[in-house]
Formats: C-alpha cells, sequence, structure tokens
C-alpha cells in the first residue's frame, strides 16, 4: 500500500517522487499490488488544489493529472473506510495522529500488509513496523 503522500509523487515532480516512480513500476509490472482506503482519492484531490494555490500548477494542468490518477486508482483495491471507522478514530485518538493517516495504518493491518509513506511525521510518531518510509526504499 501507499498513503497518499506516496500516491501524489506518482503524478507531481517532489522530492522522492523517483522512489515512488519505483513503487509505481514495480505494481505495473505485477511485482506488488496496491490497496488504499476510499479517501485518499479526496486526499489527493486536496493535495492538487494546494499546488493550484500556491501556483505550481494551473487548473488545467491539475485537471490532467486528476484524469490521470482516476485512471490509475481503477486498478487500485480500493476499501471504503466506513468499514473501520471506528477502529480508526479509537487508534487515532490513542496514538495522537490525524485519522486520515491512521486509516491507512489500520487497512494495511486488515489486508496483512505494508504501507509506504512520505510523511515522516506520521512515521515517526505512530511506531509500527508496516509503516515504511519512503526514503529507506533508496
Amino acid at each position: 500500500m501507499v498513503d497518499t503522500s506516496v500516491f501524489a509523487k506518482f503524478f507531481l515532480d517532489e522530492e522522492g517522487s523517483g522512489l515512488a516512480a519505483g513503487v509505481l513500476d514495480a505494481f505495473e509490472s505485477g511485482e506488488c499490488q496496491l490497496a488504499a482506503p476510499d479517501l485518499l482519492f479526496m486526499e489527493f484531490v486536496n493535495v492538487l488544489w494546494a499546488h493550484a494555490a500556491r501556483g505550481r500548477l494551473s487548473v488545467d494542468d491539475a485537471r490532467e493529472i486528476l484524469e490521470d490518477a482516476a485512471a490509475l486508482l481503477k486498478l487500485v483495491e480500493v476499501v471504503p473506510a466506513a468499514g473501520f471507522a471506528e477502529e480508526t478514530l479509537v487508534r487515532s485518538i490513542e496514538q495522537n495522529h490525524p485519522a486520515y493517516d491512521v486509516a491507512f495504518l489500520i487497512l494495511a493491518e486488515l489486508l496483512d500488509a505494508h504501507v509506504i509513506t512520505a510523511d515522516l511525521k506520521f512515521a515517526r510518531r505512530v511506531h509500527d513496523p508496516r509503516i515504511i518510509p519512503l526514503r529507506d526504499l533508496a
């Protein structure tokens, strides 16, 4: 699994995009599978909004990237987060970390998978062996 911080790097030229491209290549070649809670796409829309608001993307570029992301998402196992919302809430409170990040970890646990993240704050605060920082794939 990848979280939104890595998914965004599939489409945007950011620090770590090369490492994220390696993950995407592994997925496209069938070496790994990708899954995500259904909130991933709206989080990604928010990332595009932030880039456009800062003048890093035009509206047309953001729309084109969104179309490409939607096409990729059709190949990803998307799991409704409502099915594990209560566990996400409890763990978020216990770990004092935002629910949208913890939802990826809960799903990784349910699928017996790992979650790759570029969010070092998430990786540091929520100490869990299922969380793999993207930079560790270098």
